[in-house]
């Protein structure tokens, strides 16, 4: 008789067994996996992925739906959050790591658009950048600390400084003067071979002149947009 009660419950906790393994791949098996190459274009299978995404939930409270990015050695890269489920109109907080956990980039999107204080990191989780992107009424960005990321000193402080990044490689991707947190005096950029790219002039945020250059050295000069004049009041009023 006892043995018959063992062996009743040795079938029951094995069945219960069976039953979680079930239920665990079948919730492995709606989180739906998408991989990417390097660029971040989308890849038919896991061959030649560097990255790959996994769709978590919809929150019922933020109503947002949540994405992990992960490194395709299994680290993870990014939590991202949409307004829609195929990823296309970015809002609330996101996250970027570094491979070691350590976060790289933080900060919150509104409407698609970058909005308030971001922050990027090195991987020993000291700060690298800070700036301020504000969306209403006309986006803007201003420039707050930065931290050169050859020799960790501070080119940038309280909106007065250096600002400069580099591409992987080391070499300079854009450099240029900030003052009051804005933009001033000579601004450059080059191509990742160190080609020049770019040379804008500003005061004090504002864009006073500019030429850009393609790969075959060919500069072209910022031109105005042309603007029609309009009567004020629009047509109807012209009408009157």
């Amino acid at each position: 008789m006892f043995a018959d009660i063992d062996i009743f419950a040795t079938m029951k906790k094995a069945s219960s067994l069976v039953m979680v393994i079930f239920c665990s791949l079948q919730l492995v098996a709606q989180r739906d996996t998408v991989f990417f190459d390097a660029d971040w274009d989308t890849l038919p299978a896991s061959h030649d992925a560097s990255y790959f995404r996994l769709f978590e939930k919809l929150d019922s409270a933020t109503q947002l739906y949540y994405f992990t990015d992960y490194y395709i050695s299994g680290e993870k890269q990014s939590i991202s959050s949409y307004k829609d489920v195929k990823g296309k109109r970015k809002s609330g907080q996101w996250q970027w790591y570094h491979k070691n956990g350590q976060i790289s980039q933080q900060g919150t999107y509104n409407k698609n658009v970058r909005d308030g204080d971001w922050y990027e990191y090195f991987d020993d989780g000291s700060l690298k950048s800070k700036l301020k992107y504000i969306s209403n009424p006309d986006p803007t960005v201003e420039y707050v600390e930065l931290y050169d990321s050859k020799t960790r000193k501070q080119t940038l402080i309280n909106g007065e400084g250096i600002y400069i990044i580099y591409y992987e490689n080391g070499d300079t991707n854009t450099v240029g003067k900030v003052t009051k947190k804005v933009k001033t005096d000579i601004w450059k950029s080059y191509y990742e071979d160190g080609q020049l790219y770019y040379v804008e002039k500003y005061k004090i945020g504002v864009l006073q002149s500019g030429k850009s250059y393609d790969k075959a050295g060919n500069e072209y000069k910022y031109e105005e947009e042309e603007v029609m004049p309009s009567y004020v009041g629009g047509e109807s009023a012209l009408m009157q």
